[in-house]
């Protein structure tokens, strides 16, 4: 994922987790990772299509203050 990142260094990227239902605090970790990457490349990360345990992980490490977390779905192209 990084080298994709570094590689197109896009201005936003999106991480849909539309079929996600478990995170432990690795996954969080990944995540924040990859904000910081995006940050550093002056991009920026957005999540889309989580359900409400998502949501509610997100809000309690406090990922939801940092990164946009969106309901809908977007036409974004993938790369």
């Amino acid at each position: 994922m990084d080298n994709e990142i570094k590689r197109y260094i896009p201005r936003k990227v999106i991480f849909d987790f539309s079929n996600i239902s478990f995170m432990d605090s690795a996954g969080i970790g990944m995540v924040l990772g990859r904000y910081k990457l995006a940050k550093m490349l002056d991009g920026n990360l957005e999540i889309k299509n989580v359900n409400k345990a998502m949501k509610k992980i997100f809000d309690m490490s406090g990922v939801s203050r940092i990164i946009n977390i969106s309901e809908e779905e977007g036409n974004e192209r993938v790369v």
